[in-house]
């Protein structure tokens, strides 16, 4: 079952918990797909909310519910090339020159699996 991650963002917020950044890597067993955490304080315990996505995937954006969570987002699709919802493609670039196609982080951690996998 997909994780509704709206509905998620607004169960956290209705707990009175505080968004703190967004967390993304790739998948380190596997290579093939991204972690994402998007990580809050309730209460002084640090929870996540934690889900894997394909290399092109479109992901619910959860800015409706947590505006701070957009700088965050924009570089999660900069840097890995996971796309959010509700983002206009004149938002989209944070850090990267217009134009670049590659995903610098993903690449860089592309190639410590391949490297950790074949020696």
């Amino acid at each position: 079952m997909r994780l509704n991650l709206l509905e998620k963002a607004k169960e956290m917020k209705d707990l009175g918990a505080r968004y703190i950044t967004t967390v993304a890597y790739l998948n380190p067993e596997t290579g093939e797909r991204i972690i994402v955490k998007h990580l809050f304080d309730l209460n002084g315990k640090i929870e996540d909310i934690t889900y894997e996505a394909g290399f092109s995937e479109v992901l619910e954006s959860i800015k409706e519910v947590y505006p701070a969570v957009e700088w965050s987002e924009r570089e999660v699709m900069e840097l890995y090339g996971i796309e959010f919802t509700d983002y206009p493609e004149e938002e989209k670039k944070l850090l990267l020159a217009s134009g670049m196609k590659k995903f610098p982080l993903l690449e860089v951690e592309k190639q410590k699996v391949l490297k950790k996998k074949h020696g």
